[in-house]
Parts: C-alpha cells; sequence; structure tokens
C-alpha cells in the first residue's frame, strides 16, 4: 500500500494509489479531507497518513504520538503519548457532520501539539 503524504512539506489531500482491498471508504476519505482543510488553516497540518482498520484512514501528529482515525461516523482522536493508568489510553471521540464538533476536534488537536496558545 502507498499511504498519502505531503507534497514538498504541504498536503495537496487524501489522494493517493490505495490498495484496493484496503482503500478507505468514500464518506471516510470526504471527512478526512474536511479534517485536513480545517487542520491546515489552523496550521496543525498532520505529518503522515495511512489506511487504519479497513475502511477507516488514520493521520498522524508528533511522529505518530497523536493520530486520528476517521470512521464514516466520527473522528477518534488518540494521545498515545498521555500517561496511561491501567493500559488505557486517552481516547476522545468527536462525531462528524457538525462544523462544531469539527472545530472542537481541531482545538483539542492545537491543544495537545503543542500550537495553541
Amino acid at each position: 500500500m502507498k499511504e498519502a503524504a505531503p507534497a514538498n512539506g504541504h498536503w495537496e489531500g487524501l489522494e493517493c494509489d490505495w490498495d484496493a482491498s484496503h482503500r478507505p471508504a468514500d464518506t471516510v476519505l470526504e471527512h478526512g479531507k474536511l479534517l485536513l482543510t480545517a487542520a491546515r488553516a489552523a496550521q496543525v497540518e498532520p505529518e503522515d497518513a495511512g489506511v487504519g482498520y479497513w475502511p477507516t484512514l488514520r493521520l498522524f501528529w508528533r511522529g505518530g504520538d497523536l493520530e486520528v482515525e476517521v470512521h464514516e461516523d466520527s473522528f477518534e482522536l488518540y494521545n498515545l503519548a498521555a500517561p496511561c493508568v491501567e493500559r488505557a489510553i486517552d481516547i476522545r471521540v468527536f462525531p462528524t457532520g457538525s462544523e462544531a464538533d469539527l472545530t472542537a476536534l481541531i482545538e483539542a488537536l492545537r491543544s495537545l501539539n503543542g500550537a495553541a496558545e
């Protein structure tokens, strides 16, 4: 599988040569494009992207310590660098389809990525 990645340090979109057996669902790609556009506007573009647990899409920040998995009905934000208690992972869920929820996700990304002032 060839993963999506920024061209010259800037994302052009999420289209790439996805392996046909693991291509994210069209709805997932649309939600991913909305997230990418919002992240770009907030100056928190992801470092990398790849296919998730089919048919999802995964976007990465901070060398993979911060991840958003895009589903058909939600964005799941994973903070893998957060202190874990009894093997728990810091996961926050944001529904898709609402500008307010997308804004809340971007604010969480900015805060966790150290971009918030």
